[in-house]
């Protein structure tokens, strides 16, 4: 009895954390979750990466692979947009699936978190709200932290 419980409560993949995969192209951070539902525990790996982008940054999320989402991810997209906004930045969501985009117009989500269609459309989207002020220093800061050893950049 004791072996069956443990097999009960033990987190099966399904119920694993999502995969995000993080890299920029330009002055736009990309997240793509890699997985087909974000629900239940599976939401922290996406909001452990949105906890992870830095106030002031532009943000894709690519939702591709994603075909369900629960209050949990809605909420981590909405407060991550929130903080961005408040802080000069931004974030928009891409390849929304039919499930999503369903469930995103039903809660209004494209009012608070531009959605585009296209992957490129997004990207010259998001850069071409950046003040050329703000992408320098960003680019400034990010060379500086690098060669004193403080950050190691990101994979891509």
């Amino acid at each position: 009895m004791k072996q069956a419980l443990g097999r009960l409560f033990r987190p099966t993949d399904e119920e694993s954390l999502a995969t995000v995969d993080r890299h920029e192209e330009g002055e736009v951070v990309v997240l793509r979750p890699r997985a087909a539902s974000l629900t239940g525990r599976r939401v922290r790996g996406l909001a452990q990466a949105l906890e992870q982008v830095e106030s002031g940054t532009r943000v894709l999320v690519e939702l591709d692979d994603v075909m369900r989402l629960d209050s949990h991810a809605l909420a981590a997209l909405l407060s991550t947009s929130d903080r961005l906004n408040q802080t000069g930045g931004e974030m928009a969501l891409t390849g929304l699936q039919p499930p999503v985009r369903a469930l995103a117009q039903l809660v209004r989500l494209h009012v608070a978190v531009d959605v585009f269609e296209d992957r490129s459309e997004a990207i010259r989207g998001l850069e071409r709200t950046i003040p050329v002020d703000l992408a320098r220093a960003r680019r400034d800061r990010s060379a500086a932290t690098t060669r004193e050893g403080h950050r190691v950049a990101a994979s891509h």
